[in-house]
């Protein structure tokens, strides 16, 4: 009798396990909330972060070394973004821009046949002829020169089929003064091809709209020829160079044609190593490719930005380029090109940490 009474004053009652389950039901909801409510920015946290305005640290690490780089250099070089598109193209083209690469320009518009506030695009010219982008790629430097002269350092033009490494276009970029007249892209002979895209410096900008359109001896109004021969007729008559995009093995920043014409064997029987181009067509530090459809360009960001592989010896480099100094880049003449592998235009006194 005293061992059944004992038993039965350590039994719980069903009031105190109601109690216990409730307790532990709201516990369980609560919690439920708030990892719901966290895990998007838990996995914004660990994934890169791809809008190019946030400072990064790249740290590679090894048994011997461990080094830093700091890698966002949106602030130091401003790069102003304009795309010539047109009406038909905003939807299918042009807004598809805006959501990948040219989120990490430092200001982006869009060079239409037609405003679209959305968008942001403007109109500059009533020229709508599509064979010949020159007309209104000169109204669209007039505007930018008007309006946004002030709000970067370098401005680089590109159509709704490209897609820019914006951080590439700014590392390279960074060895050169935006004060300086020179002007980068695809280089053909003494031209700079309008078709990959090219990037002005502030200064060879100014000189194109203060010097170069005034006078027709310098500038055609209404040339018939094709914008990469208007260019470098203009601005090459108010000695601004056409420099060399090339890295130091000889391979191209500004891709003209599709990867594929690079990339994949021309007959059908042919090995890719065969390839005349093969690998070494595109730069490791390929600032822009040409010719990309949309759906390519959610491609292109999402193996530049998220994809890490594993055993593969990383790129990173363990310093920034060195400055062009303005004084030294005035010293060039309007016939030379500028070699990244030539030192005499590079600083030696001073080294950017």
């Amino acid at each position: 009798m005293a061992i059944d009474k004992l038993a039965s004053e350590e039994k719980p009652s069903k009031c105190y396990l109601l109690l216990q389950f409730i307790i532990g039901l709201v516990i369980g909801v609560f919690l439920a909330i708030v990892i719901s409510f966290w895990a998007p920015y838990c996995l914004e946290f660990i994934q890169a972060n791809t809008n190019g305005k946030q400072i990064r640290l790249i740290v590679e690490k090894n048994e011997n070394t461990t080094t830093s780089v700091p890698t966002d250099l949106s602030q130091e070089v401003r790069v102003f973004c304009w795309v010539l598109t047109k009406r038909k193209h905003h939807k299918t083209r042009a807004q598809h821009i805006k959501r990948t690469w040219g989120r990490r320009c430092n200001k982006l518009i869009f060079i239409s046949t037609q405003y679209d506030e959305e968008l942001g695009s403007v109109t500059v010219t009533e020229q709508r002829d599509s064979r010949n982008a020159w007309p209104k790629a000169q109204a669209a430097l007039q505007y930018i020169y008007t309006h946004h002269l002030d709000d970067a350092d370098w401005f680089f033009r590109a159509d709704d089929k490209t897609y820019a490494v914006m951080e590439n276009m700014r590392s390279f970029l960074y060895n050169y003064s935006s004060e300086s007249p020179i002007y980068f892209g695809h280089k053909v002979k003494n031209h700079i091809s309008a078709d990959a895209g090219y990037v002005l410096s502030k200064e060879a900008l100014r000189r194109f709209v203060e010097k170069a359109l005034p006078n027709t001896t310098y500038c055609a109004q209404n040339s018939s020829r094709t914008e990469t021969i208007e260019l470098a007729q203009c601005l090459g008559s108010v000695e601004v160079i056409a420099g060399d995009s090339r890295d130091q093995q000889g391979c191209v920043r500004f891709v003209q044609l599709h990867l594929r014409k690079h990339l994949m064997p021309v007959r059908r029987n042919q090995d890719i190593s065969e390839s005349e181009e093969s690998w070494t067509c595109c730069s490791a530090t390929a600032i822009v490719y040409n010719y990309i459809a949309p759906h390519e360009m959610y491609g292109l960001d999402h193996f530049i930005y998220h994809v890490r592989t594993t055993g593969v010896g990383s790129t990173t480099t363990t310093s920034l380029p060195l400055n062009l100094n303005q004084s030294e880049t005035k010293t060039f003449k309007s016939n030379e090109t500028v070699a990244p592998i030539n030192d005499k235009y590079r600083k030696t006194s001073t080294i950017v940490n």
